[in-house]
């Protein structure tokens, strides 16, 4: 299913399915392993950073010609901020 179809699917139809198909498409994919080798953090950290940010602050554009590429670069810039600030904390010594 193409990465507009699913996430029609996971915001509209609110179908929790899904998300796990989204995790294996290969834009996002892409994204995540990206993310894990430049902030040197676990797979499972940015999937679930992926989750929430679809689920609370995600807003699906069914007007949109580009769905697919726009919620790339959100997430691309969302995830890389979030997944900074986390690895920035385990840095820090007190």
């Amino acid at each position: 299913m193409k990465l507009e179809g699913l996430l029609y699917e996971i915001k509209i139809n609110d179908n929790p399915y899904y998300l796990n198909q989204l995790l294996k498409n290969p834009k996002v994919n892409q994204v995540i392993l990206g993310l894990c080798k430049r902030y040197r953090c676990r797979r499972l950290i940015v999937e679930d950073l992926l989750k929430c940010y679809i689920k609370n602050e995600y807003v699906y554009d069914e007007n949109s010609e580009f769905i697919g590429e726009r919620f790339v670069n959100l997430v691309q810039k969302y995830l890389g901020r979030r997944v900074y600030e986390i690895s920035e904390r385990g840095k820090r010594k007190y």
